[in-house]
């Protein structure tokens, strides 16, 4: 799928802007602060009912206006339309697909399959566990009809579990193995997950001879040796403890490891967002080939820590996929405008131009 026809009024320092968007690559180029960023923040809010950027909810509101509007067009394979927009006024926000009311986020998720790159984005996938795990899980989302449910049980009985830790009149063991029989499920899943990814990810990994290979480290959140639950009897005392449950699938990790360990205690800056930035492209193509429907890609300053020939071999696995592209940056090199049909667009405080 792909969007056109975006229209963006009073977000962020956008006071109004309609473009046209190419259903392959797109090239958005600006100062910093012109706005650039907005408008793949404003498509991504558009597409999943909220930001990949940090802040206050309020200040997506261009000032000294009362709301925004967001709107655009999803157009499928067979060349179906869907319209698709996000109204908000003051604390209030409305997104419609069609002019019906989205009640369910992931219903507006599942419509258009889009991930976001970008410096927070790489961030919170340094960062936290949580940004790694949830790369797993939006691909899973997409390909296995049933893995919303699944995820969302399991997080239903972790709460009933810790409530129980907490709570003399609660069945604890109940609730146990419970979580147990659901985590185990759920494990399984996202390590069949890695593994396809991670044979993607080495795929990709060939065509960049100056990057050192790694390898996808799926941690369970538990010792594998033993059953999940063997892992809650054991800690069984340790959990009333504290309070909490301290072992189980929300405590899984995604990691890229090497003959010389993990990569976070020697691979560079730029060496990191080139392995994150492939992750991605091997979940969407997973997704891709699983679907039927190459997802919507949105990279936020490619250039930054890339020289123009990585950022010249990232365009071309990217534009591979088939799928829509949307990258912005300061500048474009003549090679990358020479090896690639672009639809490029300028935008200058918040206007394009």
């Amino acid at each position: 799928m792909n969007l056109s026809n975006l229209t963006v009024r009073n977000f962020r320092n956008i006071e109004g802007l309609t473009v046209s968007l190419s259903p392959k690559i797109n090239f958005i180029s600006g100062l910093n602060g012109a706005g650039k960023s907005s408008i793949l923040e404003a498509i991504y809010l558009l597409t999943n009912g909220r930001s990949f950027r940090g802040g206050y909810r309020q200040s997506l509101i261009r000032e000294g206006s009362s709301g925004f509007l967001i709107k655009a067009s999803a157009i499928d394979r067979d060349d179906v339309k869907t319209e698709i927009q996000v109204v908000r006024e003051g604390r209030q926000q409305k997104l419609t697909l069609n002019g019906n009311t989205v009640r369910n986020r992931s219903t507006l998720v599942k419509q258009l399959p889009l991930l976001v790159f970008s410096q927070e984005v790489l961030a919170g996938l340094i960062d936290t566990s949580q940004s790694r795990r949830n790369i797993l899980d939006w691909c899973l989302f997409h390909v296995e009809p049933h893995y919303h449910a699944e995820l969302g049980q399991y997080k239903t009985s972790l709460d009933h579990y810790v409530a129980a830790l907490k709570s003399p009149s609660m069945d604890e063991l109940h609730w146990m193995a419970l979580l147990a029989e659901v985590g185990e499920k759920l494990t399984a899943l996202r390590a069949a997950m890695a593994v396809r990814v991670g044979d993607r990810l080495k795929s990709l990994l060939s065509s960049f001879k100056n990057l050192p290979l790694v390898e996808i480290d799926y941690r369970f959140g538990w010792n594998g040796a033993k059953s999940l639950l063997n892992e809650l009897e054991l800690r069984r005392a340790d959990h009333l403890k504290l309070g909490y449950c301290a072992v189980g699938p929300h405590r899984s990790d995604l990691k890229f490891h090497s003959n010389k360990g993990d990569s976070k205690n020697w691979a560079s800056r730029g060496q990191t967002k080139a392995y994150y930035y492939l992750l991605i492209i091997a979940v969407l193509s997973v997704v891709a080939e699983d679907t039927g429907r190459a997802p919507v890609f949105l990279v936020d300053d490619l250039w930054a820590e890339f020289d123009d020939e990585v950022a010249e071999s990232m365009i071309g696995v990217t534009a591979a996929l088939g799928g829509q592209t949307i990258y912005t940056g300061t500048g474009l090199s003549e090679a990358v405008r020479k090896h690639f049909d672009l639809a490029l667009f300028h935008v200058k405080q918040g206007v394009l131009v």
